[in-house]
């Protein structure tokens, strides 16, 4: 009885191991919103968008909610670049190739107008009534202003500036109107007193060590009064640029800013509610930017915004505000800035880290300092950006060790805690100005006992590694002369880090001395290929993928010996076991012609086959990181806000059901709109 009972129990096992991995693959999550070209509010409610995709949407709750509209043309997929409404029924809409398009009915019909004179693309669109209106085409070397009084049926150029782009204007009625632009080390500035003849303004005069002075957001607040907004820049330390004029735009102020005060940020958008009271948005690469000013402009102190994407656009209505910018984030206050709700359930952002708790809690984390949780396996998705202390920069690589307790590790060299689910973080290593600083990596066994991995400089390695939860560190540099991309320990004594340049090395005395690895075997044709992540499966057994590679040690990362794979063609940027036998390996081919590998393994690596099966995945979207619960059940971290699973719907009995209904779920974009 006894044979036979452990017998049924292994059988009961295969079966259930089987038809786990017989379950296909499926999209749980997408972003909501195409990448957003400019939008435009005619009042705290009624507003509309255009995309990169040639979208054009309409919302009428302030931008919570977003009809699609038909698009202005069945045959032109070309980006729309900016859109004006005058009221309910009357807007236009740019794009590049000089065309312009009109619609009298909200934009359910579009009329399109060839724009003569016109250089590629349309970057602004205003108009005062429903015949006077300008538009504002650029390129990067030269510009042009175009203006209609008959609705749009014929334009003339009123300014034609040949030597630099320009990129935003406004009106203050129908005769006072400026345009402000630059680049490379010039602002170039232009005002009108009767809205058809241009005058340029004397350039202000900048503190010295500016590389470049684009000026990139303006709002007139009167005719007289108006402020301008632009470049900044951590290199050499350059200050986000505030301009001020008091006489129509002939002659503008530099606004120096207290050294407490001072942001580093570019600056694209301005508001101002009234003389004294104004805001303005933007970002860098290490955080989104948003200042204000109570005292016209002399003063401006940075407002903390939950977001790490570029803000572009700003539409203001007294103390209601509405923001947009990368990824289709959209964000609005009801305080003039004291608090902001993000609107878009899922934003576009790259998902390069993921880690599952269990069943049911799944994590996921990436560009932009995207952040993921599931606590319903799945079915719904809390979306939101995660800020440390006010940070908030490309997030390379997350690992929880429970349900509260996790660490992130960032571009710009910084790592950060969480006690709360992701709900809040702390900096535990402060960010760096060193755009070439980046943590690739982070593993702790446990709450307390952890490391940190990637580049202090390029081929300038660091290590981390923590024993009190990143209280206090202890740091190696430079011992490989590489990029380190990954960090993995079996136990407080045995780890492994895998890097570019084909470098491996291993450790049995917790980190305190690393030893480089022997590859005694690799592909034919292989040199130095990058590795980009390593795992334990059992014992000393552990796997290592990189670029079209899979490497197995049997002795803790010591020696090394290629997997072969037919036909394996993608970097593979992702793997995990779940037992010793069984695991995954993700990645990508982003050439031509383009292809996705999701490579499972149930003989501990010696054999693998491709479950990636192109009805699911696309291979436009980079697979970036897989994490397997302990059930078996693999979940895939994809460009733009792709997440894939093979599990089940939680709480239906193991069962493989029909795709989610996206209709009902607010938190669930449906991904094929």
């Amino acid at each position: 009885m006894k044979i036979f009972f452990i017998a049924k129990s292994i059988l009961f096992a295969l079966v259930l191991f089987v038809s786990v991995h017989a379950q296909t693959f499926r999209q749980v999550t997408d972003y909501s919103y195409p990448a957003m070209s400019d939008m435009h509010f005619i009042n705290a409610t009624t507003g509309w968008f255009v995309a990169s995709n040639g979208d054009v949407r309409k919302s009428t709750d302030g931008g919570s909610t977003w009809t699609k509209l038909p698009k202005p043309s069945i045959t032109d997929f070309d980006t729309l670049k900016a859109v004006f409404f005058l009221d309910q029924n009357i807007g236009f809409v740019g794009k590049n190739g000089n065309k312009l398009f009109k619609t009298t009915d909200g934009g359910m019909n579009w009329s399109e107008i060839t724009v003569n004179g016109g250089i590629s693309p349309i970057v602004s669109i205003i108009f005062h009534d429903v015949n006077k209106g300008w538009i504002l085409v650029s390129s990067s070397s030269a510009a042009k202003v175009l203006c209609t009084t008959d609705g749009g049926s014929t334009w003339n150029t009123d300014l034609n500036h040949t030597t630099g782009d320009l990129e935003d204007m406004s009106f203050f009625g129908e005769n006072n109107g400026i345009i402000v632009g630059g680049g490379v080390g010039k602002i170039d500035i232009f005002y009108t007193s009767n809205g058809r003849t241009w005058n340029k303004a004397a350039a202000p005069t900048l503190p010295t060590g500016y590389t470049r002075t684009d000026i990139r957001g303006v709002y007139m607040v009167n005719a007289n009064l108006a402020y301008a907004v632009g470049w900044g820049s951590l290199v050499g330390a350059q200050p986000s640029i505030h301009l001020k004029t008091i006489d129509g735009g002939a002659t503008w102020q530099y606004l120096t800013q207290l050294d407490s005060n001072r942001t580093y940020d570019n600056l694209n958008a301005v508001y101002f509610k009234d003389e004294n009271n104004g805001i303005a948005v933007g970002s860098s690469s290490r955080e989104t930017i948003v200042v204000r000013t109570s005292d016209a402009g002399q003063n401006w102190l940075q407002v903390d915004i939950a977001c790490g994407d570029a803000l572009n656009t700003l539409n203001g209505f007294g103390n209601d505000l509405i923001t947009s910018g990368g990824g289709g984030v959209i964000f609005s206050t009801s305080n003039f800035g004291d608090t902001w709700q993000l609107l878009t359930p899922i934003p576009n952002e790259s998902v390069y880290s993921l880690a599952v708790i269990d069943d049911n809690l799944i994590y996921g984390a990436g560009f932009n300092s995207i952040f993921f949780k599931s606590t319903d396996g799945g079915n719904s998705w809390d979306c939101s950006f995660l800020r440390a202390d006010g940070m908030s920069s490309n997030i390379q690589s997350i690992c929880f060790v429970n349900s509260d307790i996790g660490y992130a590790a960032f571009s710009y060299g910084m790592a950060a805690k969480t006690t709360d689910g992701g709900a809040t973080w702390k900096q535990i290593i402060p960010i760096t100005t060193s755009s070439t600083t980046t943590f690739y990596s982070t593993f702790f066994l446990n709450q307390n006992y952890g490391f940190v991995v990637g580049k202090e400089a390029s081929n300038v390695d660091v290590i981390y590694k923590t024993t009190d939860g990143g209280i206090s560190w202890d740091k190696k540099t430079n011992l490989f002369a590489t990029n380190l991309r990954a960090v993995t320990f079996k136990d407080v004594n045995n780890g492994i880090v895998v890097g570019e340049k084909l470098k491996a090395a291993f450790t049995t005395d917790g980190g305190s001395t690393w030893t480089p690895s022997v590859f005694n075997s690799l592909p034919p044709g292989t040199t130095t290929p990058t590795l980009f992540d390593v795992t334990f499966s059992s014992g000393n057994n552990a796997i290592a993928v990189g670029d079209k590679l899979i490497l197995l040690s049997s002795d803790g990362g010591a020696t090394w010996n290629y997997s072969p794979v037919t036909n394996l063609v993608e970097a593979l940027n992702g793997v995990k076991f779940f037992n010793s036998d069984n695991g995954y390996a993700v990645g990508s081919r982003t050439s031509a012609p383009r292809s996705v590998g999701v490579y499972f393994t149930s003989d501990a690596g010696l054999t693998w086959s491709n479950q990636a099966a192109l009805a699911v995945f696309d291979t436009m979207r980079a697979l970036q990181d897989v994490s397997i619960s302990a059930s078996g059940h693999a979940w895939i971290g994809a460009g733009s806000s792709a997440i894939y699973t093979n599990s089940p719907l939680v709480g239906v009995n193991d069962k493989i059901e029909t795709p989610l209904d996206f209709s009902l779920n607010q938190n669930y974009p449906n991904p094929f709109n």
